[in-house]
């Protein structure tokens, strides 16, 4: 007892159609039964009962074929004499089922998306009813917290949250994250102290004057210092409008980053042998800042490099050179140690680890154990005038500074940039040394004293007096 199907084509209708039926075979005797597809002759397979994959439907009416033989040999095989007859029955039946109940899903399906279109444009009115009362809540809040009553705003608070997030977000910049931790503090502590309630059509040019003052009256802040501050800001606002999406005023764009260039004070080297030689009689805890002075006078390394690299000497030509990469640009320093012998004989006192102290801590101390010496020396003992314009003023107002209130670690890497300048390297030399590529940034560290100027102006003068004797002589000869 044995059955087999296979997929086949009637006679063709006049437009040159066959349909396809399944045909069963069962003790040698053939039935067919339609599974409600034509086709064209020359788009069907014979043999292998299927229609020829080049025609545009052929997945869909082979996935039929298939369909209709599985079920048919499913009936047949439940049945223990599986006449054509009885299956037939059976298979038209299970076929029925299958079509009523997948008119029953398509019914069912029509029904769910009618009553979630129902439910979405529910959802899409409620929406729309809570964001009306939303704004009326927060428009009242707003108008209260201007009578004094009441807290914060919604937006308010969500700024406050994004200044967190975005502080993290620069989890990869550890200097520039540490810079806006400090950003973040500052910006509280404005606005708490000037009852401000932000949202995001606040930042305009009254708050930008407002902001700056702040920082000029409670910092005592230079216009750099505030420059900083505002370039911190319109970033931090850039990443709100970009990143999160959030639409706001674009007054924020227009925010002036004021600068003004930095007076270059630095140590010579008088003034560091006198410190280093304070080192024998100071406090213990002035050691480590007077290493880090010198080391730093000494290499051309910003102290963010002095705390964070990890030093190796190299040796070039019998000569030992101080290797590493900066922190701030990624930059290759190769300094030798020809400068300077303390360089090494530091690095090995801390076996290789300067990573004694913070920026402010170092600033902070360095500016006292100068006084000290200084006084005690007598030397820097009057005051330095400085001309400074400050947020706001149209002209420059000058002020007085002690030198060693003005010395921080930024003045080692001026001092050691104006040293070699002055001492016959290039700016390419230099640049090289301390592992950078702006030749701009080296000016600002270089200080251009008016004697040398006049120095270097009669020295060439001199070359070129000495070369027109020297032709004279040859012409006379």
């Amino acid at each position: 007892m044995s059955y087999s199907t296979k997929a086949i084509l009637l006679k063709p209708d006049k437009q040159g159609f066959s349909r396809i039926h399944i045909r069963y075979t069962y003790n040698r005797k053939p039935s067919s039964i339609s599974i409600d597809e034509k086709i064209e002759r020359v788009h069907f397979d014979t043999v292998k009962g299927l229609v020829k994959p080049k025609h545009p439907d052929s997945s869909e009416i082979n996935n039929k074929i298939r369909t209709a033989q599985a079920e048919l040999e499913s009936v047949a095989s439940s049945l223990e004499n599986p006449e054509f007859v009885q299956v037939k029955e059976i298979y038209e039946k299970r076929v029925a089922e299958k079509v009523a109940a997948h008119k029953r899903k398509r019914l069912h399906e029509k029904i769910d998306y009618v009553i979630n279109i129902s439910d979405a444009n529910d959802i899409a009115k409620q929406i729309a009813y809570h964001q009306n009362k939303l704004n009326e809540l927060i428009k009242m809040q707003k108008e209260l917290a201007l009578k004094g009553f009441g807290s914060n705003s919604y937006e308010h608070n969500q700024i406050l949250e994004y200044l967190n997030e975005f502080i993290k977000y620069h989890a990869d910049k550890p200097v520039y994250q540490k810079q806006l931790k400090s950003f973040s503090v500052r910006f509280k502590k404005f606005t708490e102290k000037n009852n401000i309630i932000l949202d995001y059509n606040i930042f305009d040019k009254d708050y930008y004057n407002l902001y700056c003052n702040y920082l000029k009256t409670e910092h005592n802040a230079t216009l750099n210092y505030i420059g900083s501050n505002v370039k911190k800001l319109k970033a931090f606002l850039t990443w709100i409008n970009e990143v999160k999406g959030i639409e706001m005023k674009k007054d924020f764009k227009k925010f002036k980053v004021q600068t003004e260039k930095k007076d270059v004070i630095y140590f010579t080297e008088e003034e560091l042998d006198l410190i280093w030689d304070y080192k024998k009689e100071c406090k213990k805890e002035y050691k480590k800042y007077i290493d880090l002075c010198v080391f730093g006078n000494h290499t051309g390394l910003r102290i963010s490099d002095i705390r964070q690299s990890t030093f190796r000497i190299e040796v070039v030509d019998d000569e030992k050179l101080l290797i590493g990469r900066t922190v701030k640009t990624d930059g290759f320093y190769q300094v030798p140690l020809l400068f300077d012998n303390r360089i090494e004989e530091i690095l090995t006192e801390h076996k290789y680890n300067l990573n004694l102290v913070s920026d402010q801590k170092y600033n902070k101390y360095i500016k006292q154990i100068c006084k000290e010496v200084f006084a005690k020396h007598n030397i820097n003992q009057e005051p330095i005038i400085i001309a400074r314009k400050q947020f706001g003023d149209k002209e420059k107002s000058s002020k007085s500074f002690f030198k060693h209130d003005l010395l921080s670690s930024h003045s080692n890497r001026r001092g050691f940039c104006t040293r070699l300048y002055k001492d016959g390297w290039t700016e390419y030399d230099i640049l090289n040394i301390i592992g950078s590529t702006s030749s701009a940034i080296l000016r600002g560290y270089i200080s251009n004293i008016t004697s040398d100027i006049v120095k270097k102006a009669k020295s060439k003068r001199l070359e070129k007096l000495e070369k027109a004797k020297e032709k004279l002589k040859r012409v006379q000869a």
